[in-house]
């Protein structure tokens, strides 16, 4: 026993020697010399790299989220999760959570939040080089539901029984709604324990409940409710009052309008519908009193309210009774009955238009025909005659058919000769003929001493000349003429004016025309500044051409202008009105500022002006600037006065003997406004006063006379 004892110590001594010997390192490389997952000292662990993923599934305290460990580092994971804070750079050290290890997708549930806050949240993952972070994300959790939110709406269609109740789910509150509807109840403040009725729709925002099993002529209180798991919301409440046992409708007849031969338009009022549903309304009529549905009668649809309805196939000159109906299940009621009589077949009716455009052998008018008569106008147009109350079978133009306005060309005139003229129009009961106008042609061509050849409406039926220029004078030698060019002005020179003066002055006073006709001042050089020194024929009630006309300048001898006393003449007010706003011109253009030869002004274009002639800018825009056309002197004389436009240059003004070149119109016309103005035309850049009343008697101003074409 004792010599097994030693053979077993000294079987162990031999082990432990064997396991102690020192071995060599394994051979890594095969016999082919191919490395097999070497381990050098070279190789190193880094962090993990992780990815944080949606955020899903978010209540009031729970939430999910996901995250992906794209590569482990070169070491195994010992854990991954995400983390989450109140704050940003959320990390392990706070609230964090767990779900696993090694590469790949997971997903993390967090629980027992807050509501109603916001958390960050981000991926981690662990190794032995330590914790890596995915991108931070943000989220908030719900807050806690509440009751829905409800409004009630309108209460339509009240009948004795029934009744519509419309309301809106405004907020679900945060649960889902699992009911909706309307509660109603004799008594205030109802609820889903007294009587209700759920929406069978499925929106929420806008739905319509039809109550029925309701008690005749009783209040009820009604109000919308909506229901989720917090509870039952209540919209505002509503009153209504059922209607009264059922009667018959109450209807009110409209008067009778749009009669024609064979038309007419009625209508009526449903004001009641007795408490049941009005299935039918309209109006019926005869030619016996008293009508009803048997006979003649509309049908006008259904329900409460107005309507209007079309009566036909009447016969003309014929006495009718009229009668609204309306119809519920207890029967038909009526309005009150009214009568009217239809219109007879008469020739239709006809306005004649104001006469332009006029020429020695032509002028342009028109007409409306504003009523047919009750048939088709088969013709239309103008009638003209040398005698009064012209017919068709005079002289006559044919423009078209039916109603409407149309425009005639008048042609084949003689010059200097009356016309009347009447629009006329034809069906078959006959021709009506609209109100007589009366023009006079042009006299045969020849242009006036001293005008410009060209015609301007002033009036529907009067045309003129326009000078060559505007008006001058020198004291010295007692000489008026008109300027050279209608460009020339003198500018402030006309400072220097006085009896004996050599130059030429041309912006005057009020009525300055050298006559004696009873004003204090009425010399061209008058520099007076007392308003009253200037009335003409010595009251401030006269215009410059009443009494004897001598206070117009236009009654001077003009010594290039035919040299005869009474030839020419200023225009009134509403001429030059007429001039800038009114007439009718072939190319539609009447005026436009400009810059003419450096001088500022306005351009008037005769009514037979051509487009083609010369381009302006601007046109019949008195708003725009004069730099709107810049025109020289050559232009202006070939392209524009050789076809008859007129320039009035801004001349200037004269306040006592200090005159003012400041680049403006001031133009006299022969009309008082007031005891201290008489009216004028006033320019300046980028403004427009063709009727300026504030024209004082004292002022200077540029003085343009005209002479009559016809």
């Amino acid at each position: 026993m004792k010599k097994l004892y030693y053979i077993l110590i000294i079987g162990i001594i031999a082990l432990l020697v064997i396991t102690c010997t020192k071995r060599p390192l394994p051979d890594v490389y095969h016999q082919s010399d191919t490395p097999v997952n070497p381990v050098t000292p070279n190789d190193t662990i880094t962090k993990a790299t992780v990815v944080t993923g949606d955020v899903t599934d978010i209540t009031m305290t729970s939430v999910l989220v996901s995250g992906t460990v794209t590569d482990d580092g070169g070491d195994t994971l010992t854990e991954r999760g995400v983390c989450w804070s109140l704050s940003q750079n959320s990390n392990i050290d706070g609230n964090h959570a767990s779900n696993g290890t090694g590469v790949g997708n997971y997903t993390v549930n967090i629980t027992e939040l807050s509501s109603d806050t916001m958390y960050y949240v981000r991926a981690y993952a662990t190794n032995t080089a330590g914790t890596s972070y995915g991108e931070e994300v943000s989220f908030r959790t719900l807050n806690e539901p509440t009751k829905p939110v409800v409004t009630t709406g309108e209460v339509t269609d009240i009948t004795t029984t029934t009744v519509k109740i419309s309301g809106s789910v405004v907020s679900d509150g945060g649960a889902t709604v699992t009911e909706f509807g309307v509660c109603w109840s004799h008594m205030a403040n109802p609820s889903i324990s007294s009587s209700h009725i759920q929406s069978s729709g499925n929106n929420m925002s806008d739905f319509t409940v039809n109550v029925s099993g309701l008690t005749a002529n009783v209040k009820y209180y009604a109000r919308a409710y909506a229901k989720n798991s917090v509870g039952v919301g209540y919209g505002n409440i509503v009153t209504f009052v059922t209607n009264t046992e059922v009667s018959v409708p109450t209807v009110t007849t409209n008067d009778v309008t749009g009669i024609t031969q064979t038309t007419a338009v009625c209508g009526g009022t449903v004001v009641s519908n007795g408490g049941a549903d009005i299935t039918a309304k309209g109006v019926c009529w005869s030619t016996d009193q008293n009508p009803t549905i048997s006979d003649e009668h509309t049908s006008n649809g259904e329900g409460n309210g107005a309507f209007t309805s079309s009566l036909t196939n009447l016969s003309p000159n014929t006495t009718y009774y009229v009668r609204a109906y309306a119809t519920n299940s207890e029967g038909t009621a009526y309005g009150s009955q009214v009568s009217f009589v239809t219109k007879s077949y008469s020739a239709p009716t006809v306005i004649t238009h104001s006469i332009s455009n006029i020429t020695e052998t032509s002028a342009l008018c028109g007409g409306n025909v504003t009523d047919n008569g009750g048939m088709t106008v088969t013709s239309r147009g103008v009638c003209w005659s040398t005698s009064q109350n012209p017919t068709i079978n005079d002289s006559h133009t044919s423009d078209g058919s039916g109603l409407g306005t149309f425009t005639s060309d008048i042609t084949g005139l003689s010059p200097n000769t009356t016309y009347y003229v009447r629009a006329y129009a034809t069906n078959s009961a006959g021709t009506g003929y609209g109100t007589q106008k009366t023009f006079t042609t042009s006299g045969g061509g020849t242009v006036p001493t001293g005008a410009i050849d060209g015609q301007f409406s002033v009036s529907a039926t009067q045309q003129v000349y326009f000078s060559k220029g505007n008006l001058r004078y020198q004291a010295s030698t007692d000489t008026w003429k008109f300027a050279d060019n209608q460009y020339d002005i003198v500018g402030e020179s006309n400072s220097y004016m006085s009896s004996s003066y050599s130059g030429w002055i041309d912006l005057f006073g009020c009525g300055t025309s050298g006559y004696n006709h009873g004003a204090v001042c009425y010399q061209p050089w008058s520099t007076s500044t007392n308003n009253s020194d200037y009335y003409a024929y010595g009251s401030p009630t006269y215009n410059l051409y009443d009494q004897t006309g001598k206070a117009d300048w236009g009654y001077n001898q003009i010594s290039n202008g035919g040299n005869t006393e009474n030839q020419w003449r200023t225009l009134k007010n509403a001429e030059w009105i007429y001039v800038f706003n009114t007439r009718n011109t072939n190319s539609g253009i009447r005026f436009a500022k400009a810059v003419v030869n450096g001088i500022n002004g306005v351009i008037l274009l005769p009514d037979d002006w051509n487009s083609s002639y010369y381009g302006l800018n601007n046109t019949n825009s008195g708003d725009s600037s004069f730099n709107s056309n810049v025109i020289s002197s050559s232009q202006w004389t070939s392209n524009l006065e050789a076809h008859g436009a007129v320039f009035l240059p801004a001349g200037g003004w004269r306040g006592g003997s200090s005159a003012y070149d400041n680049g403006v119109c001031y133009y006299w016309s022969s009309s008082r406004s007031n005891n201290d103005c008489l009216y004028g035309v006033y320019i300046p850049d980028d403004q427009f006063y063709p009727s300026d009343s504030g024209c004082d008697r004292m002022d200077g101003r540029s003085v343009r006379l005209v002479k009559d074409a016809n």
